[in-house]
């Protein structure tokens, strides 16, 4: 047979497979979707006829925050689980899986073909079956995390400080574990042990799978209904993952650091908040107080630190939530040449009191907010946009709430609302400052 014939016509297939699947797709809209379908605990379709092929994201609303064994075993229970989806058939023909964790969620992801489209979903529930590696590969498997871990951690000499420092900041809460575990965490892992945990927290009533493409609501419904699922755990895992109500602190500490070639300051913030409608509320008033806080607009950082009294060469920061109601300033910065660290901790803080006690200027809140209203623009509907809130949502344990509901909290937001916000970090709060300085 001519092979370039059979290319042409496996083409043609593919493609009448997936114009037919269009052509099913009248009474579904563009835009997400949440369908409830067992065993999982959601499920998103993004009907998106400009998507020609599809992805499908399958996220475990579990990661190191959840682990209640060694640290990074979740990390490693990823690498073991996302191997049975590359050898699976669709996997294979999409030459490669993709996997990740998180503090609070591990999630595993495949694109596919209309053919392939069922193979991959049935790939990614298999994640969930009782991990079977064979125990040489996952001796192997262990080698490649330590060898991930030098990769992304053995130039950053000061990774095991930001560990401690975190702890500190979270009262050592679940959240501070390091994701990708230590070394000396790695070398202990085993199969046993992560067949223990991956039972407790692989479990599909506790995931949520996002498809994307061209799709129509009974189709796929019909599809999911009939996979082969594990039966559903005889109890279901749970670990208290939320931090402690926050004990004020202001811990500061001088470390020196082997390999570190300049000063470094690391400024960390956590404040409890409580004047918010909704979590929607405190993310738009944190939007535009972050938009302030870290630029050169009256009531911000950058003008009194860099140009006004010289004291930072340089500096990037932070604000975002970091659980629930409780919220955090993180600022890393390095000191203009005669100055100290002392000073440079001492500014920051002052600046950020001002404006925690001061208020934002109208004029920087203005500027501010019509930054944040055009960053969140819900029209023209930008799926692209939409599908990373709604997985990043998902990866971190929030609910996923639209761009286009983020643009109309913006708009209904007034100065005194992030102000009253603003003055939340004057509460109850914790204050950790590391000062690194270079090891003779």
């Amino acid at each position: 047979m001519n092979f370039r014939y059979l290319t042409v016509f496996t083409f043609l297939g593919v493609l009448i497979a997936g114009l037919w699947f269009h052509s099913q797709n009248q009474h579904t809209p563009q835009g997400i979707h949440k369908l409830d379908v067992a065993p999982f605990d959601a499920v998103y379709i993004v009907n998106d006829d400009d998507f020609f092929d599809y992805q499908v994201d399958l996220i475990y609303r579990s990661g190191e925050a959840h682990n209640d064994s060694l640290d990074g075993l979740p990390h490693y229970i990823e690498h073991l689980a996302a191997d049975r989806v590359a050898k699976s058939t669709s996997a294979q023909q999409n030459r490669h899986s993709n996997a990740w964790t998180s503090g609070t969620g591990t999630g595993y992801w495949q694109s596919a073909t209309i053919n392939q489209l069922r193979d991959t979903i049935q790939a990614l529930v298999n994640t969930a079956m009782p991990l079977d590696s064979d125990p040489e590969f996952a001796k192997t498997e262990i080698d490649i995390v330590l060898r991930e871990y030098d990769e992304r951690l053995g130039g950053d000499p000061l990774h095991l400080h930001r560990n401690a420092g975190m702890a500190v900041l979270l009262q050592d809460a679940a959240l501070a574990r390091p994701v990708i575990g230590t070394k000396s965490s790695i070398e202990q892992f085993s199969l046993e042990a992560a067949q223990a945990l991956h039972a407790k927290t692989h479990d599909l009533s506790n995931a949520v799978l996002i498809i994307r493409g061209a799709l129509d609501e009974t189709s796929i419904t019909q599809l999911l209904q009939n996979l082969d699922y594990p039966p559903s755990p005889a109890s279901k895992f749970h670990r208290d993952i939320s931090i402690p109500a926050l004990m004020p602190i202001r811990d500061v500490a001088q470390i020196d650091v082997d390999k570190l070639d300049q000063r470094i300051l690391h400024f960390d913030w956590l404040y409890q908040v409580d004047v918010c409608d909704s979590a929607l509320d405190c993310e738009a008033r944190n939007l535009i107080a972050a938009k302030v806080l870290f630029s050169t607009r009256a009531g911000g950082l950058t003008t009194p630190l860099q140009y006004d009294e010289f004291v930072a060469n340089g500096f990037e920061g932070y604000q975002y939530l970091m659980w629930d109601t409780a919220f955090a300033v993180t600022i890393y910065a390095s000191p203009e040449p005669d100055v100290s660290l002392d000073t440079l901790a001492d500014r920051i803080e002052t600046h950020l009191r001002a404006t925690a006690e001061n208020g934002l200027p109208k004029a920087s809140f203005d500027a501010a907010k019509a930054d944040a209203l055009a960053d969140y623009t819900p029209v023209p509907f930008d799926t692209d946009d939409e599908v990373a809130r709604l997985t990043t949502a998902i990866s971190y344990a929030n609910d996923y709430r639209s761009i286009s509901a983020l643009h109309t909290q913006l708009e209904n937001t007034t100065l005194d609302d992030v102000n009253a916000y603003l003055r939340s970090m004057l509460g109850s709060s914790r204050i950790v400052i590391r000062k690194y300085m270079p090891a003779e």
